[in-house]
């Protein structure tokens, strides 16, 4: 006899076991929709509704990989920038005068400005 034939034999012979066990997955549900509600901010629009209880967890989810993603690529253009500072040695730069100096990126004599917007450029170059 198979797993359903039996449980509706049993109801019928025993309409208390029935009762009872609608009961418990009445209460189990219940439990479970509590659970997923407890994943949301709460509010009416998510009572008893449990798709929209799993999509709102879903995004939410997404919105931290995604927050993730950004904060490594934060990250990887700061270390970047961190080598492109590393780079700076105005000691060490060699003078043709007081008033000039070679850039330590392009390597052309020029004014500090010039310097600087090297050490932009470099900054923004992926490192190898």
């Amino acid at each position: 006899m198979d797993k359903i034939a039996a449980l509706m034999i049993d109801a019928v012979e025993h309409p208390s076991h029935a009762k009872q066990r609608i009961a418990a997955l009445e209460a189990e549900n219940e439990r479970l929709m509590r659970h997923l509600e407890s994943l949301t901010p709460g509010g009416s629009e998510f009572h008893n509704d449990p798709t929209r209880c799993v999509l709102w967890a879903t995004q939410q989810r997404e919105g931290v990989i995604h927050q993730v993603k950004l904060r490594k690529a934060a990250e990887a253009k700061n270390e970047r920038l961190r080598a492109a500072l590393n780079h700076v040695e105005w000691a060490e730069t060699p003078y043709l005068s007081a008033d000039v100096a070679f850039c330590p990126w392009c390597g052309t004599t020029d004014e500090e400005g010039h310097r600087v917007d090297c050490m932009r450029q470099a900054a923004l170059e992926p490192s190898s």
